[in-house]
């Protein structure tokens, strides 16, 4: 396979389809990407092809960046080094109708590339956070500056408000065609610290 990092195993007699993956503790939270579970379906198709039965998929990550620390302070937080996380296998006519609109979105791009959604380039939204004078971390963070703001209005002094624009997680770092890259109203590789949603944290007060 063209990635050393992950490898895949089919158990024949239980017919569970596994991927193994070498992944980070935010990708390893709330059920894994969508693109594991879409490369699994489509693996899944594969071997029905070739005479394999499919029951069940699932992906096996390695989080390289584990922390037992976190772990012991964040129930949402990966437990283990290791996990184990179910994928859901479509129906056989679902995973076709898949495979053909990926093929005639491929086709398409030798024209006119598509733009990447918001899960595609991993976004992450602009966040407000609460800051504490002396402290480094925020106290709390909102997702709206209207309640930043009203719990700033609760903190009383030496609190103060600190925007963290958004970010395009995989364009910053992950994607090997950032360069080639024309999506509208995006600067990428020239500019690499330029963030999704920059203008949520620049509008006027």
């Amino acid at each position: 396979m063209g990635d050393q990092r992950a490898f895949d195993r089919l158990v024949v007699q239980d017919g569970v389809l596994q991927d193994f993956k070498v992944s980070t503790s935010y990708a390893a939270r709330d059920g894994g990407r969508q693109e594991w579970e879409w490369q699994l379906n489509v693996l899944a198709t594969i071997l029905r092809e070739h005479g394999y039965q499919v029951s069940s998929i699932e992906v096996i990550v390695i989080v390289r960046d584990w922390n037992r620390n976190v772990a012991e302070r964040d129930r949402n937080y990966p437990q283990s080094q290791a996990v184990r996380i179910p994928m859901s296998l479509w129906s056989e006519e679902r995973r076709e109708e898949f495979i053909d609109e990926r093929i005639r979105l491929h086709q398409a791009a030798w024209k006119e590339l598509p733009d990447c959604t918001p899960g595609e380039r991993w976004s992450r939204p602009a966040e407000w956070a609460l800051m504490k004078e002396g402290r480094k971390s925020a106290v709390r963070l909102y997702d709206s500056e209207q309640e930043a703001t009203a719990a700033l209005e609760k903190a009383g002094p030496k609190h103060s408000v600190d925007c963290r624009p958004g970010r395009d997680l995989r364009c910053e770092s992950f994607c090997p065609v950032v360069r080639f890259c024309d999506q509208k109203g995006r600067q990428l590789a020239i500019e690499p610290t330029t963030p999704a949603n920059v203008e949520a944290c620049s509008k006027p007060a």
